[in-house]
């Protein structure tokens, strides 16, 4: 979700918010030092993952972010924990709410909160 995740970087910049995108290659080993550096230095984080969410990196980085004592608010975007139906993967993107626009609603009313 890089690519995605950098054009909705450059959306957000142009509504006024400013991002950063982590490529996380690998859930394991997790990246700490990086993820703890940027959440350190911003209101909030979002994580972005076709995955399933219990389990998933977005729980993966809220963990360790709570174990360093790292305190922000925290949008989880990934998969539900329910079965997929196979299809058009735009349609189920969609469907699933990690379509551009989508994430890009969730992500302005997130940051409205905080």
């Amino acid at each position: 979700m890089v690519d995605p995740a950098l054009k909705l970087a450059g959306t957000l910049a142009g509504k006024g918010l400013s991002c950063a995108v982590i490529n996380a290659r690998f859930l394991k080993p997790l990246d700490t030092a990086l993820i703890h550096a940027w959440a350190t230095r911003c209101k909030g984080v979002v994580t972005l993952e076709e995955g399933c969410a219990p389990g998933g990196f977005g729980s993966a980085v809220a963990e360790s972010m709570a174990d360093a004592g790292i305190l922000r608010p925290l949008l989880r975007s990934a998969v539900p924990d329910h079965l997929v139906h196979h299809g058009d993967p735009k349609r189920l993107l969609d469907e699933e709410g990690l379509s551009p626009d989508v994430l890009l609603k969730r992500i302005l009313e997130f940051a409205a909160k905080i």
